[in-house]
């Protein structure tokens, strides 16, 4: 199967919701390289999903998606354990602090985007206007094309893809962003992937010197934000409003 998987290397083989022995033994390779996959019972959860992201960024060269495309299987199956050259030892297996918060931080953000996303399988027009369609989870690009049609595996494949893609920005744009709450980094990266923090530099300076209330009063100090009821708009006021609560909350 090794070499028929090496000829399609960016085909998704397996990803979450997936069930089966593949997945199984998938579950398998990955626990006993020390990654947390929780139950090893043949279903693509969060935990798995975790892992095969977390092997994806350890072996290097691949995807980070979280999916089990082509390349990721025929890494596992073939090369020796990723970084750490034998199975990990219990320290090893107990991931830093850091990493830990990280995984967390990655799944709650793609859940908060899938809710405040929802899915959407064929591509539509967002707002009047817009150059480009947007299809699955607020996927918008010129790749998207009339008549495609994703499964919701693929519109969250296509999500982890977009979050990895992204996150470099916010992190060169905010240096002190791994050292912020969960919550906190989860709105920042929702407003930045929607052009929100993005366009504030005030804010971003704010942030990063620590003074988080008064980045939160900044940040709402702006026309789009007092005017988004009046054009009917009022998820942008939820959304700035879910930033600004966890900036001051970040504060006390």
């Amino acid at each position: 199967m090794a070499d028929e998987v090496t000829t399609q290397e960016n085909f998704a083989l397996f990803e979450r919701g997936d069930r089966g022995e593949g997945v199984r033994e998938l579950q398998q390779k990955l626990a006993d390289q020390g990654f947390e996959v929780g139950d090893v019972d043949g279903i693509y959860g969060g935990k798995t999903q975790a892992a095969a992201l977390e092997y994806q960024r350890r072996a290097g060269n691949l995807n980070q998606t979280g999916v089990f495309d082509g390349a990721t299987y025929n890494a596992l199956m073939t090369r020796e354990p990723v970084t750490f050259g034998t199975p990990l030892t219990q320290s090893q297996a107990t991931p830093p602090a850091g990493e830990a918060q990280e995984d967390t931080f990655l799944t709650d953000l793609t859940e908060f985007l899938k809710e405040e996303e929802s899915f959407r399988a064929e591509p539509y027009r967002a707002t009047q206007g817009e150059e480009h369609l947007t299809i699955g989870y607020g996927h918008y690009g010129s790749d998207v094309k009339q008549g495609q049609r994703l499964t919701q595996q693929q519109a969250e494949a296509l999500l982890v893809q977009d979050i990895n893609q992204r996150l470099p920005a916010v992190r060169s744009n905010i240096p002190v962003f791994d050292n912020l709450s969960s919550n906190l980094r989860v709105q920042i990266a929702q407003s930045w992937f929607r052009g929100g923090i993005a366009g504030s530099p005030n804010t971003i300076r704010l942030i990063n010197q620590g003074k988080f209330s008064e980045a939160a009063d900044e940040f709402l100090d702006n026309d789009e934000y007092r005017n988004a009821a009046q054009r009917g708009r009022r998820g942008v006021i939820a959304r700035m409003d879910g930033l600004a609560n966890a900036l001051r909350a970040e504060a006390n």
